[in-house]
């Protein structure tokens, strides 16, 4: 066989092995992949927390905060229209056989006008009253103290406001129940209302012009202590009626 006609199996040993250079994707004209961004998400996380918050925010302001105006609104109304059903015109009664005349006052739950007296104005509870009475005709014990003579009872003087003006409020009480002979201390014996430069045995109350006569009266059967929470309770509510009181 000639030289040049080998077989092509020597040829391939024959040629020496070289290793292919690496070829990357830059070298071939590719931008490489990039990793997928992991700021994306939060992104996105943030803005539909902002969505979702702004959405809930609309969704109140629109229906549940309208509701709790109207809410408080009805409730106030309410308030307002309690308050002014308690507001009540009483006819005072003049002894002297002048003209009576008209006051405002405002009534206490529980408490009522009786109309069957016809020398004075009541307030009352049934167990407690409160008596005004314009120009009064004072005879005996009525300037409103229940044991008036009787010595040994106690003068309590404190200051409360009459169609705005300050008087004193004169309450006698007794350390004993020597009338019904019963064990019942500090009793109750009735509240006055005198002018401030009054005297206090004799109290003249004037309001515009006018004399009256204004007292706490116990109408039950027996004696009440001033330490009994029944007493405490009237007398918070008769305090109350008297400032209330608005002469027209």
């Amino acid at each position: 066989m000639a030289e040049n006609q080998r077989p092509l199996s020597d040829f391939i040993s024959s040629v020496e092995q070289v290793d292919a250079p690496e070829v990357s994707a830059e070298d071939l004209g590719e931008k490489p992949k990039k990793e997928k961004s992991k700021v994306f998400p939060i992104i996105v996380g943030i803005l539909l927390v902002l969505i979702l918050g702004m959405g809930g925010y609309y969704v109140y302001k629109q229906y549940f905060a309208q509701e709790e105006e109207d809410l408080n609104i009805d409730t106030n109304t309410e308030v307002e229209e309690e308050s002014a059903e308690l507001l009540v015109d009483v006819l005072v009664p003049d002894e002297s056989g002048s003209e009576d005349i008209g006051i405002q006052l405002s009534l206490p739950d529980g408490w009522s006008i009786n109309e069957d007296v016809d020398y004075a104005a009541v307030i009352t509870n049934e167990s407690f009253s409160v008596y005004i009475t314009k120009n009064p005709i004072v005879t005996g014990g009525g300037w409103g103290f229940m044991y008036d003579g009787i010595a040994g009872y106690e003068t309590l003087v404190s200051s409360l406001l009459i169609n705005g003006v300050s008087v004193n409020k004169v309450t006698h009480v007794l350390p004993t129940d020597i009338i019904n002979n019963s064990d019942v201390e500090n009793v109750f014996g009735g509240t006055v209302f005198a002018s401030s430069d009054s005297d206090i045995s004799k109290p003249t109350l004037i309001l515009n012009s006018d004399k009256y006569l204004v007292k706490y009266v116990y109408e039950r059967d027996g004696v009440v202590s001033i330490d009994d929470q029944e007493y405490k309770d009237a007398v918070e509510d008769m305090d109350s009626i008297i400032e209330s009181v608005v002469i027209k």
